[in-house]
Order: structure tokens, then C-alpha cells, then sequence
């Protein structure tokens, strides 16, 4: 957790006034590293064990940098700039951010020694847009492979830049006690990375967290096997080549407890092996094509599974599927997702557009569209349901959903985003929002298709405040708002605790709405509440 930034500020200050003036107080990164880089000049008043929380999480290697000969030579963006110059005869331009930072000389073992002081202190190296590291040389991570001993050596997560795989020197940054690594996307195209992770499976077969974000991973399946203690693997990109036991091995991970995969519409994956497995999972992402989301729940047979998202491709090698195959597909999806009974968050969204579906084809499909959804308001543990495909509510619908989920405390259906339906043809009312407010007290966020003109509600308790928790409304239908006034009033009277309300056209005038039921409608509220404690 990194020091509030202006003890910070003022503890660098402290120590040098005239490099923290170079600084602004509103980076927090920057400053950190301002005061580790400052720490190393001052030895005496950092070797209080009270202040290793500083370095505990490090998002660059600038410090390290102290004790390294470093040196800095003009990048390549920096000699452009200077040939430009001289051809047109420009004003010489500043090529202190073109610069880069290599390694010069050989290093002395007592700083060796120095910094692995203070680096056996880290626990977690997370390199993000850090400016100063995208100047620094592969020179500079090769040279740390020359350190007696790993340089973290009781790092327990690592996120590093592409840069360091590339430059063949992530082994010199891995420990045994390495709980959780992420593979960046790679810079260079088509490298594999398959060795590296092979290396790493052999060092630290104990890794409990995986995140892989490249794309070339040779011998896959051989290295994952090993992994036994494995509980979180997340896989962000597809991979250029998918091994024939690439599921069979993911679905022996015995402790795997949380599951992110990206499927590429055009693969079809071999389940032959998985049979029986991904016992202990109770996260699940997916990224595919709705046949292989259909096959991969298929193979799920956890009972502990609590969390799912599907972001279904409906692209084909023959183009968008039309209405009617989707439909079918998707049913055949819900009857899976309706079997976990423990799942308490539950994310269902298309990934792509399609044609839009006829008016005559929707009514035509109303009572299968809506069982979708009745299949899974049985899952009583529900908590957090996002919906995004066509369907048409009414009062009634919205009742059932409501009565259905208690415990709720975010709720999104979507059904405009991305068809494009005609918004006249729902039948939802103002109505309908007063049975979340009797059957859902623990909902904070929702996002539901009313109808913006529909009358008031025919029953209203007067408003108590802070009655509900309901903090975030978002009407789902397109369409421009005027009635602000009416609008603001009958959400007001549902749920006297908003604090902002949003629609699908982000420039119309809902933050009118917002505004008069915070700084108004509420405020009236308070008043009376004042007066009658009086």
C-alpha cells in the first residue's frame, strides 16, 4: 500500500529539496520512487525495518538503477530527430525523452550486496507505463542476471514488460517464492514463449496464479501439467496454436478455482480427456463462438461455480448467425448456465453485432426469448445478473424477476445495446420499479428497459430517507428524454437514496435528472425529516 502523497512529498523534501522541486506532488508513483531513489543515498536513516513498506511494491526499476554504471545515448526516435535537424536546419530538438538508458561498466560487488538489501524487501514488481522504463535498454535486465542471487528473492508476484522477455532475461527475476506471474503481451512477433514457461514449471511447480497475455506458447500442455498447486489461470489472447490436449490438461488442474480463456470463433477445441473435470471451479470466464461455449459448459461438471461470464461470437466462417439458429443456441446455452445452482454472478453478453432481428420475428419468438431468462431465476444465490440480448419485458416479467432474486445488489438488462429494437414494443412502467424496492433491499446498481413516459405508480409509500440502498439508475432504451421534472419525481418516489441516473444517449439530459434528485427532491426529504424530529 503506498504512503499517502504528501508524507511522501514532505519526507522527500526532507532529504533533498532540490530533486523533489523536478516532481509533481500529485503522482504518487513518481514520488515513491523519488524516495526510494533518494532512500539509497541516505543509509543510516533506511534501515529501519518500519519503512520496508515502501519498498513492498515497486512499479519500476529507476531505483535500482543507483547502483548500476549507467549511461544514456541517443534512441533511435532521438537520431531521426537529429538527421530532420540538420537537413531543414531546425531548432535543435530535446531528446532527453528519446534517450536510452544502457549499462556502462562492470558492477561492484558491494553494490551488489547494497541492493540486495534492499530488494530482498519487495514482494511484488508490477512495471506498468512507468515514463523512465520504456527508455531503458534490454542491457539493463541482462545485467541483473550478473547479481550472486535472484534480485527479488522473495518476490511473490511478478508483472514485468515485454522487453524483459524478450531480452531472454526473466529467469534472473524468478524466485521460489513466486506466488503469481503474468506474461505480457510480446513485442515481437510470434515469439514464443513456451521455453520461458517451461523453465518457470520446472523452478516453481507450486505457482499458484497464471496470467498469460502472449500468444506463442510451444509445449503448452506438457508445461501447464506441471503446475499442480494452480488455482487462478487466465488466458487474455488466443493463442497462435492450440494443442490437442489443451482443454484435457486445463481440466486436470485439480485446485483450479478460477478459469479465463479466449476461444477464437474458428478454433474447435478437442474435449476428449475433460471429461469429469473442472471439479473445483467456481470462477468462470469465456471469451467464444456460442458452439464452443455450448461444448465447454458441457464438460463443467463443478458444483461450486459461482461466477460466469460469456461473451458470445456470433461470427462464422459464413458470416453473422441468423435469429433463429441463435436463439437455439442460446436456449441450449441457458439450460447449462440454469444447472449451476450455487451462481451468485452471472455476465451473458454478445460480443459482436448482428443483422437486426425482424419486429415479426421478435413477437413471433416472445415466449422463448423470455423462458431464457425464467430458466435461471430459480438460482436463488443470485447477486449480480447481467443481460444483453433481445427480449421484450412487462410489469409482469419484471415482478417475477424481482420476487425471484432477494439478495440481489446489481442487475443489468440490456436488450438495446445491440440490436436496435423498437422501444415502443416494451411494456415496463414506472410500475415495475416499485417491486425491486419491496423484494430487493440489497440492491445498489440497476439497469432495466422502462419506459420513459409510462404513468406513475399506482401505489407509492411516501419516501423515507435512505429507505433503499439504490444508489446508480441506467434506463436501457434509446430514445431522447424531456420529461426531466417527471422523470426525476418518479424515481425519486422508488428510490429515495439515487445518486446518479444515466440513460443510453449519454448527451441528453440525464444529469438534470441526477441533479434535481440530489440537489432538490432530497433535499426536501431531509426537511421534512428535520421537522418532524422536532
Amino acid at each position: 500500500m503506498l504512503l499517502n502523497a504528501d508524507i511522501i512529498h514532505l519526507i522527500c523534501e526532507e532529504l533533498d529539496p532540490a530533486k523533489i522541486d523536478r516532481y509533481s506532488r500529485d503522482s504518487r508513483k513518481e514520488l515513491k520512487m523519488t524516495l526510494l531513489a533518494l532512500s539509497l543515498t541516505n543509509k543510516k536513516a533506511w534501515l529501519e525495518p518500519a519503512l520496508d513498506v515502501l519498498w513492498r511494491e515497486i512499479n519500476s526499476l529507476q531505483p535500482l538503477l543507483h547502483f548500476l554504471p549507467t549511461a544514456k545515448i541517443p534512441g533511435t526516435i532521438a537520431k531521426v530527430l537529429k538527421r530532420i535537424t540538420n537537413i531543414l536546419k531546425l531548432k535543435k530538438p530535446d531528446r532527453g525523452v528519446y534517450q536510452k538508458v544502457v549499462v556502462k561498466g562492470r558492477i561492484d560487488p558491494s553494490r551488489w550486496s547494497r541492493m540486495l538489501y534492499y530488494t530482498s524487501r519487495v514482494r511484488v514488481f508490477s512495471v506498468d507505463c512507468y515514463p523512465d522504463d520504456c527508455c531503458l535498454d534490454a542491457s539493463i535486465y541482462t545485467r541483473f542476471g550478473e547479481a550472486p542471487q535472484c534480485i527479488f528473492p522473495r518476490l511473490q508476484k511478478l508483472e514485468p514488460v515485454p522487453l524483459l522477455i524478450s531480452s531472454g532475461s526473466l529467469p534472473f527475476f524468478i524466485s521460489e517464492s513466486l506466488h503469481a506471474l503474468h506474461f505480457p503481451p510480446s513485442f515481437v512477433y510470434e515469439e514464443d514463449c513456451g521455453p520461458f514457461l517451461s523453465a518457470i514449471a520446472l523452478k516453481i511447480p507450486n505457482l499458484e496464479r497464471l496470467t498469460l497475455s502472449s500468444e506463442q506458447f510451444s509445449s503448452f500442455s506438457s508445461s501447464l501439467s506441471t503446475f499442480k498447486e494452480l488455482r487462478v489461470l487466465r488466458i487474455h489472447n488466443p493463442f497462435n496454436h492450440y494443442e490437442e490436449d489443451f482443454i484435457a490438461t486445463i481440466s486436470s488442474l485439480q485446485k483450479l478455482s478460477d478459469l479465463r480463456l479466449y476461444i477464437p470463433s474458428t478454433i474447435q477445441l478437442n474435449y476428449n480427456g475433460a471429461e469429469g473435470g473442472f471439479l473445483s471451479l467456481k470462477s468462470f470466464s469465456l471469451d467464444a463462438s456460442v458452439h464452443e461455449t455450448h461444448a465447454f459448459l458441457s464438460n463443467i461438471t463443478s458444483r461450486v461455480l459461482q461466477s460466469l461470464t460469456l461473451q458470445l461470437m456470433i461470427w462464422t466462417d459464413h458470416g453473422f448467425l441468423d435469429f433463429p439458429s441463435l436463439l437455439h443456441h442460446f436456449n441450449l446455452i441457458a439450460v447449462k448456465v440454469s444447472a449451476f445452482s450455487l451462481l451468485n454472478t452471472c455476465c451473458i453478453n454478445p460480443v459482436l453485432y448482428m443483422s437486426q432481428p425482424e419486429e415479426e420475428n421478435m413477437q413471433a419468438n416472445d415466449a422463448s426469448l423470455w423462458s431464457v431468462i425464467a430458466s435461471f431465476l430459480h438460482l436463488q444465490e443470485m447477486k449480480d445478473f447481467s443481460y444483453s440480448f433481445p427480449i421484450y419485458l412487462s410489469d409482469e416479467r419484471v415482478e417475477r424477476i424481482a420476487c425471484a432474486w432477494h439478495n440481489l445488489t446489481h442487475l443489468a438488462i440490456d436488450p438495446m445495446g445491440h440490436w436496435g429494437l423498437d422501444s415502443e414494443a416494451h411494456k415496463s412502467t414506472f410500475n415495475s420499479l416499485s417491486y425491486f424496492a419491496q423484494n430487493c433491499p440489497k440492491l445498489e446498481s440497476l439497469a432495466m428497459p422502462i419506459l420513459y413516459n409510462s404513468p406513475l405508480p399506482n401505489i407509492l409509500s411516501p419516501p423515507t430517507l435512505f429507505a433503499h440502498p439504490l444508489h446508480t439508475f441506467r434506463f436501457t432504451l434509446p430514445g431522447n428524454l424531456e420529461d426531466v421534472a417527471g422523470v426525476a419525481i418518479r424515481l425519486d418516489g422508488v428510490f429515495p437514496s439515487l445518486d446518479k441516473v444515466s440513460g443510453e444517449y449519454s448527451s441528453g439530459n440525464w444529469w438534470k435528472v441526477t441533479s434535481m434528485i440530489k440537489d432538490e427532491l432530497q433535499a426536501t426529504h431531509r426537511g421534512h425529516g428535520r421537522h418532524k424530529t422536532m
